[in-house]
């Protein structure tokens, strides 16, 4: 999901909520890689550079609202020397869906 924050319409907005759904993408497909829980810092470490952070975090947090990863209790420090919460797949079928779907 796009958050229209900048009130973008027409091809720019198609285009920004096409870019969402592909982040949305590599992030479960990085969680299937690597079979194990991880903060957003450590599933930004295999996006390209010019991705921000927030792209990830906003990824993550739109999986975590459709029901398909979840936050867990254990923490960790971040890359800005905050602490992170760790997410995990919880629902592998949709995982497969979705990694059959995503390419990076």
């Amino acid at each position: 999901m796009y958050y229209n924050t900048n009130n973008l319409d027409g091809q720019a907005l198609k285009t920004a909520e096409k870019k969402t759904i592909r982040q949305e993408e590599v992030v479960l497909k990085i969680f299937g890689v690597f079979q194990k829980n991880m903060t957003a810092s450590e599933v930004h470490k295999h996006f390209p550079k010019n991705i921000p952070i927030t792209s990830v975090r906003r990824a993550i947090t739109n999986l975590k609202n459709e029901g398909v990863l979840e936050m867990t209790t254990e923490k960790k420090t971040g890359l800005y020397g905050t602490p992170e919460h760790f997410y995990r797949v919880i629902q592998p079928a949709t995982q497969k869906t979705w990694m059959q779907t995503a390419i990076f």
